[in-house]
């Protein structure tokens, strides 16, 4: 086990919002993290941008494909006119949005090679009861105004796939998108948020994608998910199994958090480095199933965490229990201080269970 306690300590150092123990840490535990920042939209004074209310024909299958040239400030109309199941192409070159982008049906909004959709709203794109929406295939940056790059509320089997996304705090929130896809997408963080938050949607598959640079790479929450095949670095927890608070992140009609903690999410074949957890199960979450994820250079391969105060929130969070590692040929150490879990393939460590 990688249990370099300074290298933790000194992490965590640079991070805000604290939440610390009740009693005081063992002498053997001093040097572990107490100071914890989780970086949400909670408490943040943003206007929430209108949902503009799609007039459209449902009947309508779409009117093809409509081309946009570089501009700035005009994809909002260019979509609000569009037909369900337009294609929305975007030209090569910057397209530039100051404000909030709200797809409310469905569209697809594309690139070919060399589109730059640059976003300056504080939510960058907002989905928003656009079920089949897909955004795929462009290079999107924060020209500096945007905490969170795409935002997803209410908008079942969206698709966001193909997409280098870079320069934001949040990359991409999904809440209440059932069977929602994440596919295939470079993601470039800031170092203080997350890359990929699912807080509410059943049946969500992210997969196929390189996050880096992030608080959580993937932060899994509600049920029977997938995570598979994604490459994490370079973040503090690669991939959490957890639960969102409450108020965490307000995007539309919800409490801005999570209806349940992961459970039975197929986190598998992924690969976890220069992190300091490769792979944290956390808050609650059961019934998990984590196999043949490798990881290389992380300081905690994998932890199975119990009742905790220390991170993240000031509340007690739940113990993790009965879920599955299945390690595989990976040779990863796995700390286990939750109830009932299960670990094959290696022999699971009891501690010292790192907060």
């Amino acid at each position: 086990m990688k249990n370099n306690q300074l290298i933790i300590a000194g992490v965590f150092g640079i991070l805000f919002f604290g939440c610390s123990k009740t009693e005081q840490p063992s002498p053997e535990k001093a040097a572990r993290p107490q100071q914890i920042k989780l970086h949400t939209m909670a408490g943040m004074d943003f206007a929430r941008p209108e949902v503009p209310v799609y007039l459209g024909d449902e009947a309508v299958e779409s009117r093809g494909v409509t081309t946009v040239s570089p501009g700035t400030n005009q994809l909002q109309a260019i979509i609000n006119n569009a037909a369900n199941n337009e294609t929305i192409r975007l030209l090569p070159g910057t397209h530039t949005e100051d404000a909030t982008l709200v797809i409310n049906h469905k569209v697809k909004l594309t690139g070919d090679a060399g589109a730059v959709l640059s976003l300056g709203g504080f939510i960058g794109v907002l989905v928003s009861g656009a079920n089949g929406a897909q955004v795929t295939d462009l290079d999107i940056v924060n020209s500096g105004g945007s905490f969170l790059a795409i935002g997803v509320e209410n908008s079942n089997q969206f698709q966001i796939k193909g997409n280098a996304i870079s320069g934001f705090a949040y990359s991409i929130v999904l809440e209440q998108a059932n069977h929602a896809k994440v596919l295939n997408n470079t993601i470039a963080g800031t170092g203080v948020g997350d890359g990929v938050v699912v807080i509410n949607g059943d049946y969500v598959n992210v997969s196929g994608n390189n996050v880096s640079n992030a608080f959580f790479g993937i932060w899994a929450c509600d049920r029977n998910g997938t995570c598979i095949n994604n490459n994490v670095q370079n973040s503090v927890i690669g991939i959490i199994a957890c639960n969102v608070p409450p108020g965490s992140f307000p995007l539309g009609t919800g409490t801005g958090g999570a209806e349940m903690p992961a459970n039975n999410w197929n986190i598998s074949n992924n690969y976890a480095s220069g992190n300091v957890w490769g792979y944290m199960v956390i808050d609650g979450s059961f019934e998990n199933t984590l196999s043949n994820n490798a990881t290389g250079g992380n300081v905690i391969d994998m932890e199975l965490v119990g009742p905790t105060t220390v991170l993240f929130f000031p509340l007690v969070t739940p113990t993790s229990h009965d879920n599955t590692v299945n390690v595989g040929g990976s040779g990863m150490d796995v700390i286990d201080c939750g109830v009932d879990n299960v670990v094959h393939g290696t022999t699971s460590l009891a501690g010292p269970c790192s907060i």
